[in-house]
Parts: C-alpha cells; structure tokens; sequence
C-alpha cells in the first residue's frame, strides 16, 4: 500500500489499463493492425495524459517500442496473444 502513496500515478496508469474505455480507445488509433510506437496523437495516448494530469506521455511513449505498456497494446489488439498470456477480459 505503501507504493500507492508514494506512486500514485502507477495506480493511474493501473486503472486506464484495467478500463475497457481505453481498450475501445488503443483499437480506435491503431484499427486491427500491428501496433506501432504510441505516438503523441493518438486517442489513448491523449486520456492517458488527462488521467495523469501530466503531458509528458505523449512524447515518450512516441519513441518507445519495447515498453510494457506497448506489449499490452499488442494484446490489446490482438485476441491470440491475449489468451496466451491467460488474460481474460470479464
């Protein structure tokens, strides 16, 4: 509980992961397609900034490939790797 007051944008970024709305919102910029970098512009990328109250997301994540939160993008997008990893959406 600890990390949750010291990091409370973790749990920011928790629960946009943990919201249908921005699954809806990462299959809107991206279609069914292979993901690509985040970039600045995208939907998802826009609510992840407003919940965080930060507008830093934005251009980092446009230049990060390999992040975590890239990897759940691909899952998002697509429903084999999704149920490799045992993630089940209820």
């Amino acid at each position: 509980m600890r990390d949750a007051v010291v990091l409370p944008e973790l749990v920011t970024v928790a629960a946009a992961l943990t919201d249908p709305a921005c699954e809806t919102l990462v299959r809107a910029d991206h279609g069914r397609t292979r993901p690509a970098a985040l970039g600045s512009g995208g939907r998802f990328v826009h609510h992840l900034a407003h919940r965080l109250h930060r507008p830093w997301p934005g251009p980092l994540l446009g230049v990060d490939y390999t992040s975590p939160l890239q990897t759940w993008i691909a899952m998002v997008l697509d429903p084999c790797r999704r149920a490799a990893t045992g993630v089940r959406r209820e």
